[in-house]
């Protein structure tokens, strides 16, 4: 649920008017022009977007291993 809530982006697109206020997401994807594309920034924008995730599953890193291995799939 935490990783749908963080990633989700048509509801921000479409509720948002200021641009405080967008997400991540939605800043990332209006870095993007129609006709050029700052690839360097918008690859910089990609790897803080993805920080939190990593530092989550580096915390819960245990649990999720726990949890694969007693489902019972071998």
């Amino acid at each position: 649920a935490f990783m749908q809530s963080w990633n989700s982006f048509l509801w921000p697109l479409i509720i948002l008017r200021s641009p405080e206020l967008q997400t991540l997401q939605v800043a990332l994807q209006a870095l993007q022009g129609q006709y050029t594309t700052q690839w360097d920034v918008v690859m910089a924008g990609s790897v803080v977007s993805v920080l939190p995730m990593l530092a989550l599953y580096v915390v819960a890193q245990r649990y999720v291993v726990q949890g694969v291995a007693s489902s019972g799939l071998k």
